[in-house]
């Protein structure tokens, strides 16, 4: 068996594995909060069960800000997803996401200056 290891261009680590017979597996697992499995109906399986590095921005008690990018990225690099939490009478009522994106290309420490709008 053949292992490949690299990362993302989001820069989240993978690992690729190829069968004796040169199939590739194709199941991946993210592992952030909890555990998701990806499992294409192929033959073989690739796994990536590394854990999210995450950042949270409290105001009042409650979660304002969360970013999550791979484990050892600066909060200053261009590698981060982030959500605001916004709240009704204390109720959560909205998730949004930086400039509209839920992908890992914004900085941690720039969170207060992305506009936040539902993914698009």
């Amino acid at each position: 068996m053949a292992v490949i290891k690299g990362t993302t261009s989001s820069g989240v680590p993978i690992t690729l594995e190829c069968t004796d017979d040169r199939k590739l597996k194709t199941e991946a697992t993210v592992a952030i909060d909890m555990e998701v499995a990806l499992d294409k109906t192929e033959d073989s399986v690739a796994t990536i069960a590394d854990s999210m590095r995450q950042l949270i921005e409290y105001s009042g008690g409650n979660p304002i800000y969360v970013g999550e990018a791979a484990p050892g990225v600066l909060a200053s690099a261009a590698t981060w997803r982030i959500k605001k939490v916004t709240y009704t009478s204390g109720d959560p009522t909205d998730v949004s996401w930086a400039d509209g994106v839920g992908t890992f290309t914004k900085e941690w420490d720039e969170r207060a200056n992305y506009d936040y709008t539902p993914d698009v």
